[in-house]
């Protein structure tokens, strides 16, 4: 979640980080609150084949 007016440099740099593979599309918030959603993919395997534990 970050404020709708800062959705483009949150974007910037979650593109910018190693950790993360990409993002799906911003979703704004239906209630005209100023928010959006922006959710980001890791770049590791999380199967369960995958995992240490």
């Amino acid at each position: 979640m970050t404020p709708s007016a800062t959705v483009g440099e949150v974007a910037a740099k979650l593109a910018a980080t190693p950790g993360i593979a990409g993002t799906m599309p911003t979703q704004v918030a239906a209630d005209g609150s100023g928010w959006s959603m922006i959710q980001a993919v890791p770049a590791v395997d999380c199967s369960p084949s995958r995992r240490p534990w």
